[in-house]
């Protein structure tokens, strides 16, 4: 028996064949995707649009059984922003709501002159800013003063803290000073 030859240039024909089949596949299944693709977006969007008016009473129903259902989440959106209308009366009953549970006192309740830049996140479309400037009865108990932060910040998120100063005093032991704190309120 003879062994068979392997010549170097009968290997480079071979590889050459092979690469060139696998660039033919290649472009051609590339171009069957395109075309599958393009055919199956074209059935997509000449999918027919419906309206209430094509609903069948049973559906409609079932729509509106829907809703009811998810009137508890649409109360909770509604809470979580004050109403545009008179927000300062509200937000004040509620910062002296907190206030009053801990032990601090607001001496001055007003619009802020000086705007602090706000937060990064986009708001949703409909919600407004604004701010409000409050200060508090010098000096208070580091205690109260967290507690009453912990109750602007754990409220539904209507308001948000975003500026405070605070410095320490020597007498007597645990109290600080605060100066005037920039409230963000989220408005509809």
């Amino acid at each position: 028996m003879k062994k068979a030859t392997v010549s170097a240039s009968s290997v480079k024909i071979l590889l050459i064949s092979i690469l060139a089949i696998l660039v033919i596949v290649a472009v051609g299944g590339f171009y069957y995707a395109q075309d599958w693709f393009s055919k199956y977006a074209a059935n997509i969007t000449s999918v027919p649009s419906s309206s209430a008016n094509e609903m069948s009473p049973t559906q409609l129903n079932e729509l509106r059984i829907e809703l009811i259902k998810y009137q508890p989440y649409i109360d909770k959106v509604a809470s979580i922003t004050a109403p545009q209308g008179d927000y300062n009366s509200a937000i004040q009953q509620d910062l002296n709501t907190y206030a009053s549970a801990t032990g601090t006192k607001i001496t001055n309740f007003g619009p802020s002159n000086a705007q602090p830049p706000s937060s990064l996140a986009a708001l949703p479309t409909g919600i407004r800013t604004s701010y409000i400037s409050i200060s508090i009865q010098n000096p208070i108990p580091y205690n109260s003063l967290l507690q009453f932060i912990n109750a602007i910040e754990t409220n539904l998120p209507k308001m948000r803290l975003t500026g405070i100063g605070v410095k320490r005093v020597e007498s007597p032991a645990g109290y600080v000073n605060v100066d005037p704190m920039i409230i963000e309120i989220y408005l509809r």
